[in-house]
């Protein structure tokens, strides 16, 4: 099979031009990922845990600004009951419908919880509004049966005690699942980072000794034997002739190296043939390279002019010398008479 030198270049560019792509996609691959991964955290997890933090925080403020509110005697217009209304009528109910709008894309578990503990805090907000209702002003107060009412809801095992607790173990727990997932996510942030950094160091060090192989192989396939065929050239500049063969692939270099050694044999072969031709040997063979090869047409008619000349010569000296015998056999003949 030919394999031309412009084939090896292709070879070794396409090689490489495979890493960079290979290296492109891979990088592309771990980068959306990442993008992917890093905007769920940005863009949900944080926010929603912020949320649920911030919703935890504000059920504690109800418990307390409702305990306080039914054993301390106030007015309505006082900045803390404000603040619990604010919070029981505006504030919880708006966080409760972007929580629910949210836990369409939750877990099983923490949805589940999220619906357990969702009546307890509507039941906690109806509570805090029966004691603002019950205990309005400060004329209330001096009806012990209201006080009393209010302040059973907060004992161990009242109604408002006992849905307090169990709205803050359920934002707890949920609070904890999406620490966990958090969690999980930053791991395999981290561990698409340092996959990609693996995976450079690996494609780095694969073109590496791709590139030295191909340097390698361009060098015995090309370089090498180019200086020897230049090492040739030279010697036949100054008349001396190179038979050492030059190692060579199935390529242009193969075959100027094949095209040097046909010429060098050539050579070879004329220097036999014009030292037979001056010992006289006009029989000796020889054949020109092609019928274009004027240098062995022009030997041939050398050849052929010399056997001429040469018989020419041997039939003007085989005449001359049946004349000479005549002549003398004349002048021999004359002294007998």
């Amino acid at each position: 099979m030919r394999f031309s030198i412009a084939s090896r270049i292709s070879i070794g560019f396409g090689m490489f031009a495979v890493a960079v792509l290979g290296v492109f996609l891979l990088n592309k691959s771990a980068v959306e990922r990442s993008i992917t991964l890093h905007s769920k955290i940005t863009n949900e997890l944080m926010p929603e845990i912020a949320q649920v933090n911030v919703l935890q925080g504000y059920v504690q403020h109800i418990y307390a600004l409702t305990q306080s509110w039914s054993v301390q005697q106030r007015g309505a217009e006082e900045p803390e009951r404000l603040w619990l209304t604010s919070l029981c009528v505006d504030t919880i109910p708006a966080m409760m419908c972007r929580l629910d709008s949210a836990s369409l894309n939750w877990p099983e578990n923490r949805l589940n919880t999220w619906i357990r503990l969702r009546p307890d805090l509507l039941k906690m907000l109806e509570l805090s509004r029966a004691v603002r209702l019950t205990l309005p002003d400060f004329d209330s107060y001096s009806d012990p049966t209201n006080q009393i009412m209010a302040e059973a809801l907060f004992i161990p095992g009242g109604e408002f005690k006992s849905s307090y607790n169990s709205t803050l173990s359920g934002l707890h727990f949920i609070i904890q699942e999406y620490n966990k997932e958090l969690g999980r996510d930053v791991q395999q942030l981290d561990g698409s980072f340092d996959q990609l950094g693996r995976v450079m160091l690996y494609i780095l060090l694969t073109v590496i000794v791709g590139s030295i192989m191909i340097g390698f192989f361009t060098i015995e396939s090309i370089v090498r034997p180019v200086r020897s065929l230049r090492s040739k050239l030279v010697n036949l500049s100054k008349g001396i002739y190179s038979l050492h063969k030059t190692r060579t692939g199935n390529d242009e270099v193969g075959d100027m190296a094949v095209a040097v050694d046909i010429l060098i044999n050539n050579f070879e072969r004329t220097k036999e043939f014009t030292i037979q031709i001056g010992e006289g040997n006009f029989e000796h063979a020889y054949t020109p390279l092609s019928e274009h090869d004027e240098m062995g047409k022009a030997l041939l008619k050398i050849r052929d002019e010399l056997n001429s000349y040469r018989h020419d010569m041997e039939s003007k000296v085989s005449e001359q010398t049946i004349e000479i015998k005549r002549q003398k056999d004349e002048v021999n003949e004359q002294r007998l008479k």
